[in-house]
């Protein structure tokens, strides 16, 4: 592995940059090095990436994990994470194992390296496949491919802005404006998928229909927000179906996703998104069967994990609901259902 360089400027908690001038930062494959400060890749806790801000959590003198948030000005923010998640994991898998023989635990350690971004995944807990979700891309991808699997299956997971598992892209937000002797342009780039973009795009050839310079980007993403159905495949329509959910028209999704899962035999994904569906319907007893689904697709996929455990908890299903607590042992599991799936509880 190269040594990656970078410059940066460290923020503080509200994200804001603490210097004016940048300052060097390096990553040799073992150390991340910020300005002298050296951090084991080994040592850390956890990675979080927003577009050009890598932030990551160590461990402190005080015993509380601590937050360094960086601005990159140079350098790959994706690939700097992945190199680093993938010597971290494989240090923790690595002792996670050694701890697994240590105790004479019954049954085979396993283990699967995730094939989008080579992070190690410690899968003992969990049935075998047919897919597996990588908790540190957020990936699903099935193992081994099969016929009706998505050439492009990685690219799909769940979406920022409506968090329904999608085809996320990214796209560019631009306005331009003439005010006779004021003009100029505002630009805002972000990833989500498809779906939550058509709204977006369809705002930006509004605004911009009184100058041509802005019509020409709009009219390109909103081409993008809705082609990409026609060309994905065995999941076409899914972006379709993810938009009238969100729009409450259940009985129109569900029918999608449905006839998607005809074409797909493993999309946990799918399962996942029609459990969200059934939810915001407070249709419990049917979300709680779609998230089995998903699990029995991909039984280390942490949302439909929460999702479960959250119909569990509406339903009354307290043992159900403490052995999904035993196995999974992670409290962040519980909390990872998105779409305002815990207000319809209300």
């Amino acid at each position: 592995m190269t040594t990656q360089n970078f410059k940066y400027q460290l923020l503080n908690e509200a994200g804001q940059p603490t210097t004016f001038l940048s300052k060097k930062g390096s990553f040799d494959g073992k150390q991340l090095d910020l300005a002298g400060e050296q951090y084991r890749a080994a040592d850390i806790l956890h990675t979080m990436q927003a577009k050009k801000a890598f932030i990551f959590v160590v461990p402190s003198a005080e015993g509380q994990p601590k937050a360094i948030s960086i601005l990159m000005h140079t350098g790959n923010v994706k690939q700097l994470r992945s190199d680093i998640d993938r010597i971290r994991s494989a240090v923790q898998v690595g002792k996670e194992e050694e701890a697994w023989q240590a105790g004479g635990r019954v049954g085979v350690f396993r283990k699967e390296q995730c094939p989008c971004c080579t992070a190690t995944l410690n899968l003992s807990r969990f049935e075998p496949p047919p897919q597996l979700f990588c908790d540190y891309c957020d990936t699903v991808f099935t193992v081994p491919i099969q016929p009706e699997t998505p050439k492009n299956e990685v690219e799909y997971k769940l979406c920022e802005h409506c968090g329904m598992y999608s085809h996320p892209r990214h796209f560019t937000e631009f306005y331009f404006y003439f005010l006779f002797v004021v003009y100029g342009y505002w630009t805002n780039e972000s990833t989500r998928c498809p779906a939550c973009m058509r709204g977006t795009a369809w705002k930006m050839l509004a605004v911009n229909f009184l100058f041509i310079i802005g019509i020409i980007p709009a009219i390109y993403q909103l081409i993008r927000a809705y082609a990409s159905d026609k060309i994905a495949g065995p999941f076409s329509g899914l972006h379709a179906a993810n938009l009238k959910a969100t729009k409450r028209n259940y009985s129109a999704a569900t029918k999608i996703y449905r006839s998607i899962l005809e074409r797909v035999p493993f999309a946990a994904g799918v399962h996942y998104n029609l459990g969200l569906a059934l939810v915001q319907n407070k249709e419990w007893e049917r979300a709680s069967a779609a998230f089995e689904l998903s699990l029995d697709d991909c039984s280390n996929y942490r949302y439909a994990a929460g999702g479960l455990m959250h119909c569990y908890e509406a339903l009354g299903r307290t043992d159900d609901l403490k052995a999904m607590q035993s196995q999974w042992s992670s409290p962040e599991a519980e909390n990872e259902i998105p779409i305002d799936a815990t207000s319809a509880q209300a």
